[in-house]
């Protein structure tokens, strides 16, 4: 959800390929049953994209890419109003990419890698991580992976918990939910 409530940003799985899709919905026409006018616009985001968030500036809106292996963000002015310059950056992660949460107020997303198995050569029962990466220097076309945590086995969903400073990370396949402090940036 965009910050000011406006729009809701929405992908579609699609099949094995580029057939992905971020969804620009308009909320007031959504809630008031315009649903044939509530799609404002729809863009392709990777192969199989599943997690979204919105900085909190609203300016730029994250994707995981599960088998594209990446991040990318879309510039949430030009999904709307030129969709073709909509993707501003793509940053390769680990493998998998599925949840997704920006902290340190919008300057660095974790993204926890699945390794599933969904892709040829992948999938392991050893730990995943969580990939750290610098949304500042991604939309600036400079290196932003700063680093991994480790994780459990199927790292799916991930949160933050501003009240105590602390990340929790569900993983699916360990069925465990582990607990790490926001990372230090520099």
């Amino acid at each position: 959800m965009s910050p000011n409530g406006q729009r809701l940003y929405v992908t579609t799985l699609g099949a094995y390929g580029p057939h992905g899709r971020l969804w620009v919905i308009d909320v007031a026409r959504a809630e008031s049953g315009a649903t044939n006018t509530a799609v404002v616009r729809h863009v392709a985001a990777g192969c199989q994209p599943t997690r979204v968030v919105v900085s909190p500036d609203g300016r730029t809106v994250w994707v995981t890419a599960l088998q594209s292996n990446a991040l990318l963000a879309f510039s949430a002015a030009n999904l709307e109003s030129g969709p073709s310059n909509a993707l501003k950056a793509a940053v390769r992660v680990g493998s998998e990419p599925v949840g997704l949460v920006l902290v340190d107020g919008g300057r660095v997303a974790l993204v926890a890698n699945s390794n599933r198995g969904l892709v040829a050569g992948t999938g392991s029962t050893r730990p995943q991580t969580v990939s750290v990466v610098s949304t500042v220097a991604a939309l600036d076309h400079r290196s932003a992976l700063l680093g991994a945590v480790r994780a459990g086995l199927f790292p799916r969903d991930i949160t933050f918990d501003q009240a105590t400073g602390q990340v929790l990370l569900a993983n699916f396949d360990s069925e465990s939910v582990e607990e790490f402090p926001e990372p230090a940036v520099p």
